[in-house]
């Protein structure tokens, strides 16, 4: 590594005037501990299983340190108070924060094609909400697809922030804030009661909602509110504190590493350990002993000092290195080059100039102003990404995406979101107006489709005097209308579908479920399925075809819990369909291999980034009692014909997403235009065709 790297960071003097105020130095130098375990376990997780309980040492002395910078303050009354903790906390993690999100947010979209999620996560961590949005989306920390994503390591942040709204106020209400007669008391009894009602939360959702578990601040408060408590027992002497700091320091470290080492299974005891370990650690740490002369050496010190902005940068830096090159041995050194120069200049151009801005009590009137205009344009750097957040992950992501990898232009417009409108736009790669699709939602799932009632939808399919071909269901029968478009030019193919999670279910399957915006399924969006369904078999006749088709595992559980009602529903949904001569196509659904962007080869990028095949059969298996009920319902209406599509995306019996060096899907699930149009349009042109008599 370069040695002018290291020299450049923070130095001793700096160091020494913050010792002045009672500055611990071995506490940044366990911070420099903590980091170092992240970065380690996010470059190689074998080499340090458990190192992301770094984090929770972070947390346990983000409560120890914002105790301290609570009590003892000249404060006057709540508005000083608070006042004076939220300016504080806003120099420490704003600046670097802003600093980190704007130009990652840009630089991800180079590389990722559907950048959607990572970049609301960082518009959320800008607010301090990351945690909660990857909770709602059931994240999984440890996940590959993860790794991907440049912002979620922000969701600690949002614990902490969520944690800091609280906090304060139970420090200055219970009088220890305000130094009365009782204050200490009244803090260590409800901090106490909170610390275990967190404590039994976090280890009940362990096992119930592990994304809850981890991501969420009822089940995260214990940690830090530990380090409060430690704090306020050193304070006053407790007895146990004081038992607690004739501990061997070096032994603990010892076994907070040992605990890093722990299997996955031990992983929610692990974690009650390191938090256990560090509070001890930060008891009994104390002069002449080896584990303080290493945590206080210098070096030691000055990467604590900068571990704000190692832990921000070092993920963004692996997270695209992910993207692009890979994480080997090789790029290690150049990647760990970056992360600590990025930091560095975080720390120095940034974090230091901010956090040294005194409030006007304690400075001049210029340094107030500039903290007020700082914090200003961190609000309006927020809000603006904020309002450009949704024009820009539809359009210049993809521009972005585009400008790296051009050869990806018509792949992507071959069936992309952003060519879903197919009104005569100049990206729709059919042609525009040589299409004939009229998109028609009788719900209000698809922004881009036309608004109607299902009276309004009908009627616009009963005008047309000519063939028509209907698509229902979810976009998992929408994908393959702009394929069937190609095989069937004298017919007019409408879409009448929902999506978003959503689909045509019966009414006790769709009530269950949730949709991606917060919605019910039943309630919001499809509580006319039966009478739309039944009206559209009296518009359609003989020659016309309906086509169903639902995206299998998003529903895959409630319908296998009640197998028999789904039955009724699809079997009743044919009859009704079929009643004047119309046709009804069933189409099994197309496997979900993953984000087809990372299975192919890039200029930047050696090798694909998962693995993208499956194996046909257990594919079927999947689908067993989706193909058990559609063929049954097949086999007993001459006019109902169910497609296995599978036949036509799985080539010698594997399915991929690519073919021939091309993709055949757009994204998880979804097959391209040009596959919909090769591959799977014949299956359904062979299945429109009139029975033999």
């Amino acid at each position: 590594m370069d040695v002018s790297l290291l020299d450049s960071l923070p130095v001793k003097q700096e160091i020494s005037r913050q010792v002045i105020g009672g500055y611990r130095p071995e506490i940044d130098g366990l911070r420099a501990f903590a980091v170092i375990a992240v970065i380690i376990n996010h470059f190689n997780k074998g080499l340090l299983p458990g190192g992301y309980f770094g984090v929770d040492i972070f947390f346990v002395i983000s409560g120890y340190v914002i105790t301290s910078s609570l009590i003892g303050r000249p404060t006057r009354n709540l508005r000083e108070f608070i006042g004076g903790f939220y300016e504080r906390r806003i120099k420490r993690l704003m600046p670097a924060l802003s600093a980190f999100v704007l130009p990652t947010a840009i630089i991800i979209c180079f590389f990722n094609p559907s950048p959607q999620q990572a970049l609301e996560t960082g518009v959320a961590s800008l607010f301090g909400v990351s945690n909660i949005v990857l909770q709602q989306k059931a994240t999984d920390y440890f996940a590959a697809s993860t790794e991907l994503n440049p912002f979620t390591h922000t969701w600690s942040l949002g614990v902490e922030e969520q944690f800091y709204a609280i906090f304060p106020f139970i420090i200055w209400f219970s009088g220890y804030g305000k130094n009365t007669k009782n204050g200490v008391r009244n803090a260590v009894i409800a901090i106490g009661c909170l610390t275990i009602a967190s404590l039994v939360a976090f280890l009940y959702l362990y096992r119930a909602d592990q994304s809850a578990a981890y991501f969420l601040v009822p089940s995260r408060f214990w940690e830090m509110s530990t380090g409060c408590l430690l704090f306020v027992g050193a304070q006053k002497r407790v007895s146990i504190v004081q038992h607690i700091e004739k501990a061997p320091p070096f032994v603990v470290v010892a076994l907070i590493i040992g605990a890093m080492y722990l299997p996955p299974s031990f992983a929610a005891a692990s974690t009650v350990a390191v938090v256990a370990l560090a509070s001890l650690l930060i008891a009994c740490l104390r002069k002449g002993t080896l584990a303080y002369k290493i945590l206080a050496y210098p070096k030691v010190i000055s990467i604590g000092l900068i571990s704000y902005s190692l832990y921000l940068w070092h993920w963004g830096v692996l997270s695209v290195s992910r993207w692009t090159i890979g994480i080997h041995w090789w790029s290690a050194p150049f990647q760990l080059l970056a992360i600590l120069g990025l930091a560095l200049l975080s720390y120095n151009l940034v974090e230091k100039p901010v956090r040294s801005i005194r409030p006007a009590s304690q400075a001049n009137k210029k340094r107030q102003a500039l903290f007020i205009v700082t914090v200003n344009l961190l609000v309006a750097a927020g809000i603006f990404f904020s309002s450009i957040y949704k024009p820009f992950k539809r359009y210049a992501s993809a521009r972005l995406y585009m400008l790296a990898n051009p050869s990806a232009s018509m792949r992507l417009n071959s069936g992309g979101f952003f060519v879903l409108k197919l009104d005569g736009n100049d990206d729709n790669p059919l042609g525009g107006e040589d299409v004939k699709i009229k998109s028609c939602s009788p719900y209000e799932s698809q922004p881009n489709y036309q608004k109607g009632s299902p009276q309004v939808c009908l009627r616009s399919i009963q005008q047309h005097q000519g063939r028509k071909i209907v698509f229902i269901g979810d976009s998992h029968s929408w994908m393959h209308s702009l394929g069937v478009a190609r095989q069937f030019s004298a017919h007019k193919i409408y879409v009448v579908t929902v999506g978003g999670g959503c689909a045509y279910l019966p009414r006790e399957l769709s009530s269950q479920i949730t949709m991606i915006d917060g919605k019910n399924c039943y309630r919001d969006y499809v509580s006319g399925v039966d009478s739309m369904l039944r009206n559209l078999g009296t518009v359609l006749k003989s020659g016309d075809s309906v086509v169903y088709g639902i995206r299998w595992d998003s529903h895959r559980r409630e319908i296998e819990s009640r197998t028999s009602l789904f039955g009724e529903f699809l079997a009743r949904a044919t009859q009704q369909v079929t009643r004047n001569g119309a046709k009804m196509i069933i189409l099994s659904d197309a496997p979900d291999l993953g984000d087809p962007f990372l299975c192919i080869k890039a200029w930047y990028r050696s090798t694909p980034l998962q693995n993208c095949s499956s194996n046909y059969e257990e594919e079927v298996d999947k689908q067993s009692t989706y193909f058990i009920i559609s063929s049954d319902i097949a086999k007993s209406s001459r006019r109902a014909k169910f497609v296995n599509i599978l036949e036509a995306l799985c080539s010698n019996r594997v399915c991929s997403t690519g073919r021939n060096g091309n993709l055949i899907y757009f994204d998880k699930g979804h097959v391209t235009t040009n596959a919909a149009a090769e591959l799977t349009s014949p299956l359904i042109a062979d299945a429109m065709q009139e029975p033999s008599p």
